[in-house]
């Protein structure tokens, strides 16, 4: 028999059983998927510091700061996953491939940090500096790049499942219009290798060829995207402002890839075509630190909800969002 003491108080509510020492509740209730994000943008941030140079002291350096912007496109990518499930603690259940998405993000960002640090002697040792090529190298940037575009993929897939609408009328055009732009994208690429002016061994051919469907993948990846965002925001999904964001931001970052390879090609050659490129590049580069920062702050705001709402016959929706989309939507996205 327990000695607790039993009853109820005078309004006749039960009186609570003592808890026992424990850590505060807002301390219980993070989930721990949000430390490897959080280890892994604190660590870019570290070597931002560090990297700065100091004339004498703990100085800021302004330009250098100036000059780090090219860095946030990486940064956001890391953050990315700490904003899901900060707001979405249970995404590994809920969203299993958004949350799959973020962790592929998370990756080549390592992938990057390990390709800057542990393993940049290793790498440099493999480089035939009569030719200056190593296929080890080639072969991880390319490795990176597949699995950025297999993160931006899987983002785009689970956001497509946690669709609740379906898609106006404009949705069914995008996808072909994506995809015909990345496919000229790519030519674009093809094209400017042919005025390289030297000779290229098979290895060098493989690897530029890998080059090449890496950044075409990673293309279409970005377009899916930018289709599935820009159907949920014109479709009135929820978060109305994280859609939104989402739409804008990825499709920043899909032209400036689609762009990027037509650029020397486009302008003369010359001191003004060179000026003229410069400004070009500084606006590409520009709308994709844009771009990754409205991502990032799409899931800040709480994309995609997740909140159970009844469909049109009733019933509820399931409790895993990403895996459960209608085969009725007339989605062109999913």
């Amino acid at each position: 028999m327990s000695d607790e003491p039993t009853g109820r108080t005078i309004d006749g509510t039960p009186w609570e059983e003592p808890r026992p020492p424990h850590l505060p509740d807002r301390l219980t209730a993070v989930t721990p998927w949000l430390l490897p994000f959080a280890a892994v943008a604190g660590y870019q941030f570290w070597l931002l510091w560090v990297d700065q140079p100091r004339e004498s002291g703990l100085g800021f350096n302004l330009q250098y700061w100036l000059d780090a912007r090219y860095q946030i496109p990486a940064i956001a990518s890391s953050m990315i996953g700490l904003a899901l499930f900060n707001r979405h603690p249970d995404a590994r259940r809920t969203l299993p491939q958004v949350a799959s998405g973020a962790f592929l993000l998370a990756l080549e960002q390592v992938m990057t940090l390990f390709q800057q640090g542990p393993l940049s002697p290793w790498l440099a040792s493999t480089v035939d500096y009569e030719t200056v090529f190593s296929p080890v190298s080639q072969g991880y940037d390319v490795l990176r790049s597949l699995v950025l575009a297999l993160g931006i993929a899987f983002l785009a897939s689970g956001l497509s499942a946690a669709r609740r609408y379906e898609s106006p009328g404009l949705a069914r055009a995008l996808p072909l219009i994506v995809s015909v732009s990345a496919f000229v994208s790519a030519g674009f690429s093809v094209l400017g290798l042919t005025f390289v002016q030297f000779d290229v061994s098979p290895a060098q051919v493989f690897a530029i060829a890998g080059t090449l469907v890496g950044q075409l993948l990673g293309t279409l990846a970005l377009g899916y995207l930018v289709v599935v965002t820009l159907t949920g925001w014109l479709g009135q999904e929820s978060p109305r402002s994280g859609w939104r964001l989402a739409s804008i931001a990825s499709g920043l970052i899909l032209l400036a890839r689609l762009f990027a390879p037509a650029m020397s090609l486009l302008f003369p050659a010359g001191p003004a075509g060179q000026d003229v490129l410069l400004a070009v590049g500084q606006l590409v580069v520009t709308g994709s630190i844009i771009g990754w920062i409205g991502l990032l702050l799409a899931f800040v705001v709480g994309l995609p909800s997740t909140t159970e709402t009844s469909g049109v016959d009733g019933s509820e929706d399931g409790a895993t969002i990403d895996q459960t989309a209608s085969t009725t939507r007339d989605s062109a996205a999913g």
